[in-house]
């Protein structure tokens, strides 16, 4: 499985630009990566089964996912979404 540490809280609103991002991941594999993705965009990778790094996100809604790869080249993902500057709107479950 694939972690992002909740630091912000429920409603995933951030008041910075830049954010920390912690991920873990492990497995019956060795874990020989992990990549960041800003709303489906590329942004950082870090060797091993854990990231902490701070990235730049602009204001806005967005989706923050991480992506793990094992020594076997399987990989498992999960995301959040976030607010920067802004309270992330919940959608309305539709009935």
């Amino acid at each position: 499985p694939v972690f992002i540490a909740d630091g912000w809280g429920v409603r995933h609103h951030v008041f910075e630009l830049n954010a920390k991002v912690v991920a873990e991941a492990g497995g019956k594999s060795d874990i020989t990566k992990i990549e960041i993705f800003v709303d489906g965009s590329f942004v950082k990778e870090k060797s091993g089964s854990k990231f902490s790094d701070t990235i730049s996100i602009p204001n806005g809604q967005h989706t923050i996912k991480a992506k793990a790869t094992d020594n076997a080249g399987k990989t498992a993902e999960t995301q959040v979404r976030i607010g920067v500057n802004q309270p992330f709107a919940t959608p309305t479950p539709t009935p």
